[in-house]
């Protein structure tokens, strides 16, 4: 018998939904209420669509506010430093005490955070709010961050200059970014050009290392093959044969019809990703829209 079959499917939920309540009563998930939660669980009806949920909600990986600061700290401490190690020694000693300095002097000349936004996003987008998690949890001194259009005024005499971002999936996004304000035709041969986004999807950090292999790449996390939604089922649990796999990814299209979202863009997540993976500011466009796609008749569980 199918670990999934039967009951068994049932009895699968209702073990996901309590672990679900374990996790946000413990404050690891304090980004979801129980109020929000059991709101959501309720648009699940039909057996089928319990397993669905129960199986989003068991795949689903949630970096809560202090693991994002984890990361960060990861990405500032000893991923950059490593990269820059080489090229710049100086800096790389000394870098997290130059970025968190409240005077750093002429340091200030030698490195540049540049936030991954367009200039016609609101200040709501991710970048904006991963510059402002660098500077209130990891106390970087804003002096050093610059608005991408503002960039090329100072890049000339820049040693080190730093990409944020929270979530590169396929890529696209970045090098749209990276291209429409031309860091690719800088004349500083001896600045070190670093993207550093938080979490990182293996095909688009191969996609990006392509197009712009100059750019320097550190990440804090990797999404694998395993953590997309449908095609990683089999790898996550035994026994999902193509039967079963078409059975859920059916029930998720149904679901997705039930609720309003006919002529939804992208049902499986920007670049078809397929991802469950959230951040407690926000989530990234190549995750389900099952779990973040609002409409009049649907309120999920997160918000873009």
């Amino acid at each position: 018998m199918s670990l999934f079959s039967g009951d068994n499917g049932i009895i699968f939920f209702e073990n996901v939904i309590t672990s679900t309540k374990t996790l946000i009563n413990s404050g690891l998930w304090k980004d979801i209420n129980h109020r929000t939660l059991e709101e959501w669980i309720e648009y699940f009806e039909t057996d089928k669509e319990k397993l669905l949920c129960g199986l989003i909600l068991d795949s689903l990986i949630l970096r809560s506010r202090a693991q994002t600061k984890s990361l960060i700290s990861n990405i500032i401490e000893k991923s950059i430093p490593q990269i820059i190690q080489t090229s710049h020694p100086d800096i790389a000693k000394e870098f997290h005490n130059i970025i968190t300095s409240k005077y750093p002097g002429r340091d200030l000349e030698k490195i540049i955070i540049v936030p991954v936004i367009r200039d016609i996003d609101p200040p709501t987008k991710s970048g904006p709010l991963v510059a402002r998690l660098y500077k209130k949890d990891m106390g970087i001194n804003d002096k050093f961050m610059q608005w991408p259009w503002k960039v090329s005024a100072k890049a000339e005499n820049a040693k080190v200059v730093i990409f944020i971002d929270d979530f590169v999936g396929t890529g696209d996004q970045f090098l749209e970014f990276y291209k429409s304000f031309h860091f690719d035709s800088s004349s500083n041969d001896a600045a070190e050009y670093i993207y550093a986004p938080l979490g990182a999807c293996e095909e688009g950090i191969e996609k990006i290392n392509i197009e712009l292999p100059k750019l320097k790449i550190c990440k804090a996390e990797t999404i694998l093959e395993e953590n997309k939604f449908f095609a990683g089922l089999h790898l996550r649990y035994k026994g999902v044969d193509d039967i079963l796999l078409n059975d859920i990814k059916s029930t998720y299209d149904a679901f997705i019809n039930k609720v309003g979202h006919t002529n939804l863009k992208n049902k499986y997540g920007y670049g078809d990703l397929e991802l469950t993976y959230a951040y407690a500011h926000g989530t990234p466009n190549a995750t389900l829209p099952i779990l973040w796609a609002a409409n009049e008749h649907y309120q999920p569980i997160f918000s873009r």
